[in-house]
């Protein structure tokens, strides 16, 4: 059994960057190159614009990379109205032939020690995990996260099946056009709504985000009146919809309209709406839509957070 004494742990500078890649691809095999990539565009603007750092753990001996973490500034929205600094942890990782031997341990320790100390921390961090494991570092589950799952295949009844969507009007094509990034940018962060406990969604974020994602999965993005100036905008991924502004009731609602139809001509059956929860509700009640609201709390694994 190793012990503590046989690793180091030390805070990686950009040099590490291919390195501690290298690594979370061989404890998380699932990634794809998209997934990769995306994860290397946010060291490279994190570094650049000093909001990404980099933990990580090495055999004292050898110099060897067995684990690492990323730890990223982020801010919040309060349920005040003010801005909540926190820091994420992400890519919790540890070497397949490292694990069980304390090393994820010794990693956590001293990251959690690192954002206590760091002049620029915010109040909390947060992170997705193992529930038992980040327990002893000072994490606590977070209320789980709600969402609609809306049913889009044609309802059955004593004479028959009755299409669901034709309870909802599809808005003419002169009402919508694609988003533009570079054009609609700085209207669309002028239209972000604030929810309370998510993370501000700035400029950098829509750059690396969504400018990256939309190249990468296809993501379906929209906006109306179709001139120069909009009023609303909705983005979807698959069969799902996740960001859409709240400003304009008749706006969103016609974007949501919209959305549903291009789900169901992708041959889905069910659409899911994690976003404007009380807005969303309304919308499905309006339409009479049928839709079950769900809450995910998480099991063994959970969104968690601890006070710094």
């Amino acid at each position: 059994m190793s012990t503590y004494q046989d690793f180091e742990f030390f805070e990686a500078g950009p040099e590490w960057q291919e390195k501690i890649l290298k690594l979370w691809r061989q404890v998380f095999v699932s990634w794809s190159d998209e997934t990769a990539e995306i994860i290397a565009d946010r060291l490279n603007s994190g570094f650049l614009t000093g909001t990404v750092r980099l933990a990580a753990v090495r055999k004292r001996q050898t110099g060897e990379l067995v684990a690492a973490l990323r730890l990223e500034d982020a801010v919040f929205a309060g349920s005040s109205g003010e801005d909540q600094k926190g820091i994420h942890i992400g890519e919790v990782a540890v070497l397949p032939e490292f694990q069980g031997c304390g090393v994820g341990t010794f990693l956590m320790e001293n990251a959690m020690t690192l954002i206590k100390n760091a002049p620029r921390n915010g109040t909390f961090a947060f992170l997705g995990g193992y529930v038992n494991f980040y327990r002893r570092f000072g994490f606590e589950r977070v209320e789980g996260h709600t969402f609609f799952e809306v049913r889009l295949a044609p309802e059955r009844g004593g004479t028959g099946r009755f299409p669901v969507l034709k309870r909802i009007p599809r808005p003419a094509a002169d009402m919508l056009r694609q988003l533009n990034f570079s054009q609609d940018k700085e209207q669309i962060l002028s239209l972000q709504p604030r929810i309370p406990g998510q993370r501000i969604f700035n400029s950098e974020i829509f750059d690396r985000e969504f400018c990256l994602r939309k190249s990468c999965f296809e993501l379906d993005c929209f906006v109306s009146p179709a001139t120069e100036n909009f009023n609303g905008y909705l983005f979807r991924c698959g069969s799902s919809i996740y960001n859409f502004s709240i400003q304009d009731e008749t706006i969103a609602f016609s974007l949501l309209c919209e959305a549903l139809h291009r789900i169901a001509d992708d041959h889905c059956e069910k659409a899911v709406i994690g976003c404007n929860l009380e807005l969303t509700e309304k919308f499905l009640r309006k339409y009479e839509l049928p839709f079950s609201k769900i809450s995910n709390s998480g099991g063994w694994c959970a969104q968690m957070r601890a006070k710094l």
